[in-house]
């Protein structure tokens, strides 16, 4: 829970404050800049696991929980759906946050903000759902019973039990999907809308 609760707030921060940079902003070769951002979008995450896990072994990171975390503080989806996002507001609520010669920060925490609400809880969403699911990464960093997420301790629990105790295994199983599953019926309405309105402007 800590693990994919740290991950969702870390991209939640940075895809905010990406976004409103494309979008508030003017600088050199911004559109470039973005438009390499969607390239990472067909960039398999096997490909950057290797060198990931070299710089993690490096820093003396392994088997902690911020091994699993420093990699995935940043997130090209959702850097795109918060620019897409803040493009869709009203250029004039923008232009009158400036007129009052109101900060960045200001326009941002208190026009932009609450306007994208919707967008930004259904990205923690889909961001915490991903966290909690991922496997493969927390499998790679952390050695240790005490450190494993819970999909991790799920599959050497079934591992451990050479595939003997089934109806434990689901039930557990089923006990760990739970969470993501409730967030997920819970806000789905906030998910379908937001990618629907991300395609409203390019």
């Amino acid at each position: 829970m800590l693990i994919a609760s740290s991950i969702t707030l870390a991209k939640i921060i940075t895809s905010i404050l990406a976004g409103f940079a494309f979008v508030y902003y003017e600088f050199s070769h911004k559109e470039k800049l973005f438009n390499t951002l969607l390239l990472t979008f067909f960039i398999p995450i096997t490909v950057v696991m290797m060198p990931n896990y070299l710089l993690i072994s490096k820093l003396g990171l392994l088997n902690t929980p911020w091994g699993v975390i420093l990699p995935q503080l940043a997130d090209g989806m959702g850097i795109f759906l918060m620019r897409q996002s803040m493009r869709n507001i009203p250029k004039p609520l923008l232009e009158a946050g400036r007129l009052e010669n109101a900060s960045p920060w200001v326009i941002l925490t208190r026009i932009i903000l609450p306007l994208i609400k919707p967008s930004v809880i259904a990205m923690g969403i889909v961001f915490f759902i991903n966290s909690w699911n991922d496997y493969f990464w927390p499998l790679l960093i952390l050695h240790d019973k005490p450190t494993y997420t819970l999909p991790l301790a799920l599959q050497m629990f079934i591992s451990a039990e050479g595939g003997s105790e089934w109806g434990i295994a689901m039930a557990v199983a089923m006990l760990t999907a739970l969470p993501p599953l409730l967030l997920y019926l819970t806000c789905q309405r906030f998910i379908m809308n937001t990618f629907m309105q991300s395609g409203v402007k390019g």
